[in-house]
């Protein structure tokens, strides 16, 4: 279990969630809306939202692979913290999608 000093205060910050309705972005969905962060999910309208369903999230649909419904989703004011699931082996080539790790 992280200590207090290792977790990050997200009160009152935005967020895009891609991939929140898989496990680990249900997970950090919960845990942003717990944080007081102000969160915005991009979902699929087939995707299963068991585990953010009850959560004050804003709910945004469309394709983390189509350019314009990522882009209407970015449409945030202020700062934006984007998580999202990607299986570099999977992605098309020339999707434009950079995957970054950060420790």
């Amino acid at each position: 279990m992280p200590s207090e000093s290792d977790q990050v205060d997200v009160a009152g910050q935005r967020a895009l969630v891609m991939g929140a309705s898989g496990n680990v972005g249900a997970c950090v969905t919960r845990h942003l809306v717990a944080g007081g962060a102000d969160v915005r999910v991009l979902l699929r309208k087939s995707s299963s939202t068991k585990g953010i369903d009850g959560l004050d999230v804003e709910r945004r649909y469309g394709d983390l692979f189509d350019t314009a419904d990522v882009a209407a989703a970015l449409e945030l004011k202020g700062a934006v913290r984007t998580v999202a699931q990607l299986v570099a082996a999977e992605l098309p080539k020339g999707a434009g999608v950079e995957v970054v790790v950060v420790d």
